[in-house]
């Protein structure tokens, strides 16, 4: 049926139906072809857009590879990535992009806007001999060494803990107050500007059960009354180091 035809039938203007026929049309030689300016859910032109729905999978592919092996990119870093990436393609883009060798900040958003998969999160500080020690490799082996002394001595599921430490600042983090507005600094008394870490141990066992933590103080002695009020049957202890 022609556009004509079905306009007619279903009561519609052909100018509109021929117009998202074309969008239709543009939106699937895209998707097949990977070239062509229509937003990846086929709705609208985005008339501006720098890169083609392919070329943006694949430096979104890039960005979240990068996290996977703990380089993660920053909003400044993928806007210095994208404009590297658009000079490379030899594509048309905007004069201010030129002049501060980097892409736009509205681009930045939209890039986001369109690829929902990708958010802004804090990262944590993870040493490299860390992130290179998790490996197939050696996961393996220690799944090798576990499965052999479960065989051997047959734990049962209580007998076998997992221990994990944490660091734990004598010093809070004082909350937020109601101060006067446009005051630039604001204090709070606190015990100490600067605490020091007690390393916390946390014991559990495969089927759920707890055992008393224990605290390592950083004092060459150490005292009872270091875990006044701590948890019942905690153990406490003493390390020059901490």
């Amino acid at each position: 049926m022609s556009i004509r035809s079905s306009a007619a039938k279903h009561n519609l203007k052909k100018s509109m139906l021929s117009k998202r026929v074309k969008i239709g049309r543009d939106y699937i030689q895209d998707s097949d072809e990977g070239s062509g300016d229509v937003r990846d859910n086929g709705r609208k032109y985005a008339t501006r857009q720098i890169f083609t729905i392919v070329e943006e999978k694949m430096l979104c592919k890039y960005v979240m590879k990068c996290s996977d092996i703990q380089y993660g990119l920053t909003y400044i870093q993928v806007r210095k990535l994208a404009f590297q990436y658009a000079v490379k393609l030899e594509k048309t883009m905007p004069e201010s992009w030129k002049n501060v060798k980097q892409a736009g900040v509205d681009w930045m958003y939209s890039f986001m806007n369109r690829h929902p998969n990708l958010s802004l999160r804090k990262a944590e500080n993870t040493s490299l001999s860390r992130a290179t020690a998790f490996n197939k490799h050696n996961v393996g082996t220690f799944f090798k060494n576990y499965l052999t002394v479960i065989n051997k001595y047959h734990f049962r599921p209580e007998r076998i803990l997992n221990l994990d430490e944490t660091g734990i600042t004598t010093v809070l983090q004082a909350p937020k107050v109601i101060a006067t507005k446009g005051k630039k600094q604001v204090g709070q008394i606190v015990s100490a500007e600067r605490g020091q870490l007690v390393t916390f141990v946390g014991i559990i066992s495969t089927i759920g059960n707890t055992v008393p933590p224990a605290f390592i103080f950083p004092r060459v002695h150490y005292k009872d009354h270091f875990v006044a009020g701590g948890p019942i049957g905690c153990l406490g202890m003493a390390t020059k180091s901490g």
